[in-house]
């Protein structure tokens, strides 16, 4: 448990902190202290004006209390972030699948690079992408290794995070070349934020700035899937198993959301007990990442509301942060998604927009 002092905006229905932060969020109502007198609101609802805000944080540790995962913990270790049945080489080059939205009559001011989230696809940003290029920004979005037009690549339709750490970087460069001398930010949400993370961490040269949503590995009945995910490794590593379902159902309440995103074509609902090893080690490293980052702007951002990756943990990942530009905003009313599948906001985009025109001016 833990207690900090940050500068947190409520006069709008996010709320932001630019220093380190700690919060205890409940599932009915998030809680602050001002000047040691409580105040509590339901997300969404009440605001507050801009203030110094003490908020208290009590974080949830991992548990795995099953003897049974022995086994799947001993393969989370050994198993390599470019592993797939049949493979001799861990990487395999190759062009990212990639989709891109602008404006041609308007000057490019910056470009966003997006990364999807597990079992989505890189049109997931078409409406973000479509809403910057009437801010004067460029988008392009890339399928990771395994999900969107790769799972029709032949030999290559398995989850690679290390193939897709190498299309990231093919991307950025190709980027740079196509834009010279304008900023470039990697954006990335939920597993695309752990990815986005480590490419910042590892191409420093090549970004120049992050933003990183729901990029935490902390997740809501963490213990539950891996017990499963334990139980159809034991069966067969290799066999796919629908994981989708489950997902979609701890990211979103909203029937409309639900439908679209299970009834997508592109979208991958089956993970094979080996590929769930390989994100879930992957996404076990953020926090070494995000210790690496140092001299680069971050904009982290979180939904309250979200019951599939811990707001805490999220808030403990930006902590870690070792740059000493950084910012979170926590949405009161924001669930898993925030910037795909058209689920972000007027006063996100207003949030992401002043923050990447600050940043600009500053680079360049």
């Amino acid at each position: 448990m833990g207690a900090y002092v940050a500068d947190i905006t409520m006069d709008s229905p996010l709320v932001v902190a630019t220093s380190d932060l700690a919060l205890d969020i409940s599932r009915a109502s998030l809680e602050i202290k001002c000047n040691n007198v409580p105040y509590r609101r339901l997300p969404g609802n009440g605001l507050f004006n801009s203030v110094q805000v003490a908020v208290m944080v009590k974080t949830t540790s991992f548990k795995t209390t099953l003897l049974l995962l022995a086994l799947f913990c001993v393969a989370l270790v050994l198993m390599p972030c470019g592993y797939c049945a049949g493979d001799k080489k861990q990487v395999r080059r190759g062009n990212a699948p990639c989709l891109s939205w602008f404006n041609a009559d308007m000057p490019v001011k910056a470009v966003f690079v997006c990364v999807h989230g597990l079992g989505l696809h890189n049109g997931t940003y078409e409406a973000l992408g479509k809403r910057l290029s009437t801010h004067g920004y460029a988008t392009y979005a890339i399928d990771v290794r395994g999900f969107g037009s790769w799972m029709e690549a032949k030999g290559r339709e398995c989850v690679d995070f290390d193939g897709c750490l190498s299309d990231l970087k093919s991307t950025l460069k190709v980027v740079h070349r196509a834009h010279p001398g304008v900023p470039v930010y990697l954006l990335g949400e939920s597993m695309g934020g752990a990815i986005a993370l480590r490419a910042t961490a590892t191409y420093p040269d090549l970004v120049d700035g992050l933003i990183s949503s729901v990029p935490s590995a902390d997740r809501f009945k963490q213990g539950k899937t891996s017990l499963k995910v334990a139980l159809h490794y034991l069966r067969n590593p290799d066999k796919p198993f629908n994981v989708g379902e489950d997902v979609i159902r701890q990211a979103t309440d909203k029937p409309s959301l639900r439908a679209s995103w299970g009834n997508d074509p592109l979208s991958r609902m089956k993970l094979s007990p080996n590929e769930l090893i390989q994100f879930q080690s992957f996404m076990n490293q953020n926090h070494e990442s995000a210790h690496q980052i140092t001299d680069k702007p971050v904009l982290i951002v979180q939904g309250v509301l979200d019951k599939l990756v811990r707001p805490e943990g999220t808030v403990e990942l930006f902590n870690e942060l070792n740059t000493k530009d950084k910012k979170i905003v926590l949405i009161p009313d924001g669930e898993h998604l925030i910037f795909e599948e058209n689920q972000f906001t007027d006063e996100v985009v207003n949030q992401l927009v002043n923050w990447v025109e600050a940043h600009s001016a500053k680079s360049h």
